[in-house]
Protein backbone atom coordinates (compact mmCIF):
# COMPACT_ATOMS: atom_id res chain seq x y z
CA UNK A 1 0.00 0.00 0.00
CA UNK A 2 1.32 3.44 0.93
CA UNK A 3 3.20 3.02 4.24
CA UNK A 4 4.78 6.44 3.82
CA UNK A 5 3.45 9.74 2.53
CA UNK A 6 6.06 12.44 1.92
CA UNK A 7 8.48 10.29 3.92
CA UNK A 8 6.20 10.14 6.98
CA UNK A 9 4.49 6.97 8.18
CA UNK A 10 0.90 6.92 6.92
CA UNK A 11 -0.36 5.68 10.27
CA UNK A 12 1.20 8.63 12.09
CA UNK A 13 -0.30 11.08 9.60
CA UNK A 14 -3.80 9.71 9.97
CA UNK A 15 -3.47 9.35 13.72
CA UNK A 16 -2.60 13.06 13.83
CA UNK A 17 -5.58 13.85 11.59
CA UNK A 18 -7.75 11.75 13.89
CA UNK A 19 -6.59 13.69 16.94
CA UNK A 20 -7.27 16.94 15.09
CA UNK A 21 -10.80 15.77 14.27
CA UNK A 22 -11.33 14.67 17.88
CA UNK A 23 -10.20 18.09 19.09
CA UNK A 24 -12.53 19.85 16.65
CA UNK A 25 -15.53 17.76 17.74
CA UNK A 26 -14.76 18.42 21.42
CA UNK A 27 -14.06 22.12 20.90
CA UNK A 28 -17.32 22.87 19.12
CA UNK A 29 -19.37 20.95 21.70
CA UNK A 30 -17.60 22.28 24.78
CA UNK A 31 -19.90 25.16 25.74
CA UNK A 32 -23.01 23.15 26.56
CA UNK A 33 -20.87 20.93 28.82
CA UNK A 34 -19.15 23.99 30.29
CA UNK A 35 -15.63 22.93 29.36
CA UNK A 36 -12.89 25.45 28.61
CA UNK A 37 -10.37 25.11 25.74
CA UNK A 38 -7.79 24.25 28.41
CA UNK A 39 -10.02 21.38 29.59
CA UNK A 40 -10.25 20.09 26.02
CA UNK A 41 -6.47 20.10 25.61
CA UNK A 42 -6.10 18.32 28.96
CA UNK A 43 -8.60 15.68 27.84
CA UNK A 44 -6.69 15.04 24.64
CA UNK A 45 -3.37 14.78 26.45
CA UNK A 46 -4.63 12.50 29.24
CA UNK A 47 -6.80 10.47 26.91
CA UNK A 48 -4.02 10.18 24.33
CA UNK A 49 -1.46 9.09 26.91
CA UNK A 50 -3.86 6.50 28.30
CA UNK A 51 -4.65 5.31 24.78
CA UNK A 52 -1.00 4.65 23.92
CA UNK A 53 -0.22 2.92 27.23
CA UNK A 54 -3.40 0.83 27.21
CA UNK A 55 -3.12 -0.17 23.54
CA UNK A 56 0.46 -1.39 23.93
CA UNK A 57 -0.17 -3.06 27.28
CA UNK A 58 -3.03 -5.16 25.91
CA UNK A 59 -0.94 -6.03 22.86
CA UNK A 60 1.81 -7.24 25.22
CA UNK A 61 -0.72 -9.38 27.12
CA UNK A 62 -1.64 -11.16 23.89
CA UNK A 63 2.06 -12.06 23.52
CA UNK A 64 2.42 -13.50 27.04
CA UNK A 65 1.53 -17.14 26.15
CA UNK A 66 4.16 -17.18 23.40
CA UNK A 67 6.74 -15.55 25.66
CA UNK A 68 6.11 -18.03 28.48
CA UNK A 69 6.09 -21.03 26.14
CA UNK A 70 9.40 -20.06 24.50
CA UNK A 71 10.94 -17.89 27.16
CA UNK A 72 14.26 -16.22 26.63
CA UNK A 73 15.46 -12.73 27.54
CA UNK A 74 16.13 -12.09 23.87
CA UNK A 75 12.52 -12.95 22.94
CA UNK A 76 11.14 -10.83 25.78
CA UNK A 77 13.29 -7.87 24.76
CA UNK A 78 12.28 -8.26 21.11
CA UNK A 79 8.56 -8.39 21.93
CA UNK A 80 8.75 -5.32 24.15
CA UNK A 81 10.65 -3.36 21.52
CA UNK A 82 8.15 -4.34 18.79
CA UNK A 83 4.87 -3.68 20.57
CA UNK A 84 1.86 -2.91 18.42
CA UNK A 85 -1.50 -1.44 19.31
CA UNK A 86 -4.82 -3.01 20.28
CA UNK A 87 -7.67 -0.52 20.04
CA UNK A 88 -9.66 -1.94 22.92
CA UNK A 89 -6.64 -1.58 25.18
CA UNK A 90 -6.32 1.99 23.98
CA UNK A 91 -10.00 2.65 24.65
CA UNK A 92 -9.73 1.32 28.20
CA UNK A 93 -6.52 3.27 28.77
CA UNK A 94 -8.04 6.49 27.43
CA UNK A 95 -11.07 6.08 29.68
CA UNK A 96 -8.81 5.53 32.68
CA UNK A 97 -6.82 8.66 31.82
CA UNK A 98 -10.00 10.71 31.50
CA UNK A 99 -11.38 9.36 34.78
CA UNK A 100 -8.18 10.49 36.51
CA UNK A 101 -8.46 13.91 34.84
CA UNK A 102 -12.09 14.26 35.91
CA UNK A 103 -11.06 13.69 39.50
CA UNK A 104 -8.22 16.20 39.24
CA UNK A 105 -10.42 18.98 37.86
CA UNK A 106 -13.39 17.96 40.01
CA UNK A 107 -15.78 17.05 37.21
CA UNK A 108 -18.15 14.13 36.87
CA UNK A 109 -16.27 11.25 35.20
CA UNK A 110 -19.38 9.76 33.57
CA UNK A 111 -20.33 13.12 32.09
CA UNK A 112 -16.81 13.60 30.74
CA UNK A 113 -16.75 10.15 29.14
CA UNK A 114 -20.14 10.74 27.51
CA UNK A 115 -18.81 14.05 26.20
CA UNK A 116 -15.66 12.47 24.75
CA UNK A 117 -17.26 9.39 23.15
CA UNK A 118 -17.98 11.00 19.75
CA UNK A 119 -14.36 12.17 19.76
CA UNK A 120 -13.25 8.54 20.16
CA UNK A 121 -15.30 7.63 17.11
CA UNK A 122 -13.93 10.52 15.01
CA UNK A 123 -10.34 9.62 15.88
CA UNK A 124 -10.86 5.92 15.30
CA UNK A 125 -12.58 6.25 11.92
CA UNK A 126 -9.75 8.35 10.51
CA UNK A 127 -7.07 6.26 12.17
CA UNK A 128 -8.40 3.11 10.51
CA UNK A 129 -7.68 4.66 7.10
CA UNK A 130 -4.08 4.96 8.26
CA UNK A 131 -4.13 1.24 9.10
CA UNK A 132 -5.28 0.50 5.54
CA UNK A 133 -2.51 2.58 3.96
CA UNK A 134 0.11 1.10 6.29
CA UNK A 135 -1.09 -2.45 5.63
CA UNK A 136 -1.55 -3.36 9.28
CA UNK A 137 -4.71 -4.82 10.88
CA UNK A 138 -5.35 -6.30 7.43
CA UNK A 139 -8.19 -8.50 6.24
CA UNK A 140 -8.33 -12.10 5.10
CA UNK A 141 -7.03 -13.25 1.76
CA UNK A 142 -9.15 -11.98 -1.15
CA UNK A 143 -8.25 -12.28 -4.81
CA UNK A 144 -9.71 -8.86 -5.56
CA UNK A 145 -8.05 -7.25 -2.55
CA UNK A 146 -5.14 -4.94 -1.88
CA UNK A 147 -1.51 -5.38 -0.95
CA UNK A 148 -0.81 -5.52 2.77
CA UNK A 149 1.77 -6.83 5.23
CA UNK A 150 1.15 -10.41 4.16
CA UNK A 151 1.99 -12.71 1.26
CA UNK A 152 -1.46 -12.34 -0.30
CA UNK A 153 -3.99 -9.74 -1.39
CA UNK A 154 -6.16 -8.66 1.54
CA UNK A 155 -9.79 -7.77 1.98
CA UNK A 156 -9.93 -4.04 2.95
CA UNK A 157 -11.49 -4.64 6.37
CA UNK A 158 -9.88 -1.44 7.68
CA UNK A 159 -11.94 0.66 5.26
CA UNK A 160 -15.10 -1.30 6.06
CA UNK A 161 -14.58 -0.67 9.76
CA UNK A 162 -13.75 3.00 9.15
CA UNK A 163 -17.07 3.41 7.32
CA UNK A 164 -18.90 1.61 10.12
CA UNK A 165 -17.32 3.83 12.78
CA UNK A 166 -18.21 6.91 10.74
CA UNK A 167 -21.86 5.79 10.84
CA UNK A 168 -21.57 5.29 14.61
CA UNK A 169 -20.17 8.83 14.90
CA UNK A 170 -23.19 10.22 13.05
CA UNK A 171 -25.56 8.23 15.29
CA UNK A 172 -23.84 9.53 18.42
CA UNK A 173 -24.07 13.12 17.21
CA UNK A 174 -27.77 12.66 16.42
CA UNK A 175 -28.31 11.28 19.93
CA UNK A 176 -26.43 14.26 21.34
CA UNK A 177 -28.73 16.61 19.43
CA UNK A 178 -31.79 14.65 20.54
CA UNK A 179 -30.64 14.92 24.14
CA UNK A 180 -30.32 18.69 23.74
CA UNK A 181 -33.87 19.03 22.40
CA UNK A 182 -35.61 16.66 24.80
CA UNK A 183 -33.40 16.70 27.89
CA UNK A 184 -33.63 12.89 27.99
CA UNK A 185 -29.91 12.33 28.44
CA UNK A 186 -29.55 9.02 26.59
CA UNK A 187 -26.11 7.79 27.74
CA UNK A 188 -23.57 7.96 24.93
CA UNK A 189 -20.93 5.65 26.36
CA UNK A 190 -22.98 2.41 26.55
CA UNK A 191 -24.56 3.29 23.19
CA UNK A 192 -21.09 3.51 21.68
CA UNK A 193 -20.03 0.27 23.38
CA UNK A 194 -23.06 -1.53 21.96
CA UNK A 195 -22.71 -0.23 18.40
CA UNK A 196 -18.96 -0.63 18.15
CA UNK A 197 -18.99 -3.96 19.99
CA UNK A 198 -21.36 -5.41 17.39
CA UNK A 199 -19.40 -3.91 14.51
CA UNK A 200 -16.06 -5.20 15.80
CA UNK A 201 -17.36 -8.67 16.65
CA UNK A 202 -18.69 -9.08 13.10
CA UNK A 203 -15.80 -7.60 11.16
CA UNK A 204 -13.26 -9.73 13.07
CA UNK A 205 -14.45 -12.67 10.95
CA UNK A 206 -12.81 -10.93 7.98
CA UNK A 207 -9.68 -9.97 9.88
CA UNK A 208 -6.54 -11.69 8.60
CA UNK A 209 -4.05 -10.18 11.04
CA UNK A 210 -3.84 -12.62 13.97
CA UNK A 211 -0.99 -10.91 15.84
CA UNK A 212 -3.38 -9.55 18.46
CA UNK A 213 -4.48 -12.93 19.72
CA UNK A 214 -6.76 -15.72 18.55
CA UNK A 215 -8.10 -18.50 20.78
CA UNK A 216 -9.40 -21.82 19.47
CA UNK A 217 -12.57 -22.95 21.24
CA UNK A 218 -13.64 -26.59 21.03
CA UNK A 219 -17.14 -27.72 22.01
CA UNK A 220 -17.74 -31.45 22.44
CA UNK A 221 -21.16 -32.82 21.54
CA UNK A 222 -22.75 -36.22 21.18
CA UNK A 223 -25.90 -37.85 19.87
CA UNK A 224 -27.20 -41.38 20.08
CA UNK A 225 -25.16 -42.32 17.01
CA UNK A 226 -22.24 -39.89 16.93
CA UNK A 227 -19.67 -38.26 19.17
CA UNK A 228 -17.82 -35.25 17.87
CA UNK A 229 -16.61 -31.73 18.47
CA UNK A 230 -16.94 -28.30 16.92
CA UNK A 231 -13.92 -26.03 16.86
CA UNK A 232 -13.85 -22.35 15.99
CA UNK A 233 -11.53 -19.40 16.49
CA UNK A 234 -12.40 -16.33 18.52
CA UNK A 235 -10.13 -13.29 18.74
CA UNK A 236 -9.20 -11.22 21.77
CA UNK A 237 -11.23 -8.33 20.35
CA UNK A 238 -14.30 -10.53 19.93
CA UNK A 239 -14.10 -11.62 23.56
CA UNK A 240 -13.90 -7.99 24.67
CA UNK A 241 -16.73 -7.10 22.26
CA UNK A 242 -19.03 -9.65 23.88
CA UNK A 243 -18.25 -8.19 27.32
CA UNK A 244 -18.93 -4.64 26.12
CA UNK A 245 -22.15 -5.63 24.36
CA UNK A 246 -23.42 -7.33 27.53
CA UNK A 247 -22.50 -4.33 29.70
CA UNK A 248 -24.02 -1.85 27.26
CA UNK A 249 -27.25 -3.83 26.87
CA UNK A 250 -27.77 -4.05 30.63
CA UNK A 251 -26.94 -0.35 31.08
CA UNK A 252 -29.31 0.83 28.35
CA UNK A 253 -32.15 -1.41 29.51
CA UNK A 254 -31.69 -0.07 33.03
CA UNK A 255 -31.65 3.51 31.72
CA UNK A 256 -34.86 3.17 29.74
CA UNK A 257 -36.60 1.44 32.64
CA UNK A 258 -35.72 4.31 34.96
CA UNK A 259 -36.22 7.09 32.44
CA UNK A 260 -39.16 9.37 33.31
CA UNK A 261 -42.15 9.28 31.00
CA UNK A 262 -43.36 12.32 29.07
CA UNK A 263 -45.98 12.95 31.77
CA UNK A 264 -43.44 12.85 34.58
CA UNK A 265 -41.99 16.26 35.42
CA UNK A 266 -38.21 16.39 35.42
CA UNK A 267 -36.10 18.42 37.79
CA UNK A 268 -34.18 21.31 36.23
CA UNK A 269 -30.48 20.93 35.69
CA UNK A 270 -28.74 22.55 38.64
CA UNK A 271 -25.84 23.63 36.43
CA UNK A 272 -28.02 25.66 34.05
Amino acid sequence: MYPKIFGIDSYIIFAALGFAAAFAVAYFRRKKYNYSPRDIVAMLLMGGAGLVVGAQFLFFLTMVPEIIGNFSWELLTYKISHLGFVFYGGLIGAMAGLAILAKLIKRNATEMLNFVVPCFAAFHAIGRVGCFLDGCCHGVEWEHGFECNADFLCFPIQLVEAAGIAVIFVILMLIDRYNDKTGRGIPMLPTYFLLYGVLRFVDEFWRGDVLRGVTTVTLDYSTSTYNGAISFNISTSQIISVILIAYATVSLIDFFKKRPTDSTPTEPNSEE
